[in-house]
């Protein structure tokens, strides 16, 4: 793989040398494709892919027909289209100021508060969100007392299509399966309203690397692997999911 750097910084030697096999890369992408029972995959590729370099490991998963590639920011989203013009998931905080220069034509949108879906709605654009509740990691989230507002605006916005609903798993690399169990019913607590309200998302995600396996509700239908995609195992070796 070529070194990655900004700028002058091009000339400077580094403490470490990262080297990607491209084969293995799309290997752990079956692989992964499969502990999830085949559930819709969002590859995460924020942090530049973990430090493995974005612009490269776009062009290594050029080939496999993600709905979208998942990152934490708009500017990641524009790195990606300088290699391949495909839909991305923005899923980390945005500023409802910088949402009107957004590019939608190839974006979603994961929503995680009331300002940000207002600020959506007043662009009068088509745009595709995914509704971001908090289940316990408590990073961000729509809170219970909120869903029901965010839902009006979904209402009252026609151009806005509630393409997905999402959430996070805080321990599915933990010990114990406790936590997810609380996690999960909290969310399926949230889906029970969605469909109540007459929504129809096409994409239901909660686990990550650790958690996409460890789902039981069958509307959940993708999920959104990190660091597993580099090679990495992020469960204990006591999980039994962690030979799978």
């Amino acid at each position: 793989m070529n070194n990655f750097f900004w700028g002058k910084a091009k000339k400077l030697d580094t403490l470490n040398r990262v080297e990607i096999h491209s084969e293995i890369i799309r290997n752990n992408i079956r692989v992964l494709q499969k502990a999830a029972h085949n559930k819709t995959m969002f590859p995460v590729l924020k942090s530049n892919a973990y430090g493995h370099g974005l612009p490269q490991i776009v062009e290594i998963i050029k080939q496999f027909d993600f709905p979208s590639i998942a990152v934490d920011s708009y500017s990641e989203a524009l790195e990606i289209w300088k290699v391949q013009k495909r839909p991305v998931l923005v899923m980390g905080p945005s500023i409802p100021n910088n949402i009107r220069q957004y590019k939608w034509k190839y974006l979603s949108l994961c929503v995680s508060n009331i300002e940000v879906l207002k600020a959506v709605s007043e662009m009068k654009k088509r745009v595709r969100t995914h509704l971001f509740v908090n289940t316990g990691m408590n990073r961000e989230g729509l809170q219970k007392e909120e869903i029901f507002e965010a839902f009006e605006i979904l209402k009252r916005s026609p151009k806005i299509e509630l393409e997905g609903v999402c959430s996070h798993f805080a321990d599915a690399d933990g010990e114990t399966e406790v936590f997810n169990r609380e996690q999960e019913k909290r969310f399926s607590e949230y889906l029970d309203l969605v469909f109540q309200e007459g929504f129809s998302p096409k994409y239901i995600h909660l686990g990550n690397s650790a958690g996409c396996s460890k789902t039981s509700d069958k509307r959940i239908n993708a999920f959104r692997p990190g660091i597993a995609l580099y090679g990495y195992n992020p469960l204990l070796l006591v999980d039994p999911n962690s030979s799978k």
